[in-house]
């Protein structure tokens, strides 16, 4: 009896042995994993670093486009070469005469860029219309809001158009309306433009 219970013994002690190597192992091969990590990270950073200190003095790569792809569910479009039309391309080629060289101009401009109203509900009046051209400074705060008024604004529904944007830039952005024409004058549209006088200039026009 003495001999089976020390064999009992011998194996449970080798059983404990084994159990406590086993565990050892795995501590000593978590940590190792651990620090793997560690130093690959701290490594992945600094490459990185180094990756943008590299490119900082290079012009950075362009991100790729997102390809095309075939869905009947989209419709399909045409390409517009022009921002504005050829009517407003005259005028804008006037304008760029009559106002100072520092200042910018930006055509085809949505009205909700330029006001928003307070209720979301009503943001469908707004998104959908879109301002002939606007005038900005370097930091592209907004000066005037200028529309070319052609023989379709005698329609009524454009009228209501314009009632509704006159409206809503009252008190918020200088609105000038010019009359649609063949020919633009510069000094015709500095004169108009001189009620806003943060815009124009006192120097005459050359």
């Amino acid at each position: 009896m003495m001999e089976y219970e020390m064999k009992i013994l011998a194996f449970l002690i080798i059983l404990v042995c084994l159990v406590v190597m086993v565990t050892t192992l795995n501590g000593s091969g978590k940590r190792k994993r651990k620090a793997q990590k560690s130093r690959d990270k701290h490594r992945t950073f600094d490459e990185s670093i180094n990756y943008s200190a590299t490119k900082s003095s290079e012009q950075l790569e362009p991100v790729p486009s997102i390809q095309p792809v075939e869905n009947d569910s989209f419709p399909k479009h045409k390409r517009s070469k022009y921002l504005a039309t050829e009517n407003e391309r005259r005028f804008h080629d006037a304008l760029k005469q009559a106002i100072p060289s520092e200042y910018n101009i930006h055509c085809q401009v949505s009205l909700m860029a330029l006001v928003q109203p307070l209720e979301w509900k009503d943001n469908s009046r707004t998104w959908a219309k879109r301002m002939d051209f606007v005038i900005t400074d370097s930091d592209t705060q907004v000066l005037a809001v200028i529309e070319l008024d052609d023989y379709t604004h005698n329609w009524a529904k454009r009228k209501k158009r314009d009632e509704y944007v006159n409206t809503v830039l009252e008190g918020h952005h200088n609105l000038v309306r010019f009359k649609s024409s063949k020919h633009y004058d510069p000094l015709h549209i500095r004169q108009e433009l001189d009620l806003i006088s943060s815009l124009v200039p006192d120097d005459p026009l050359t």
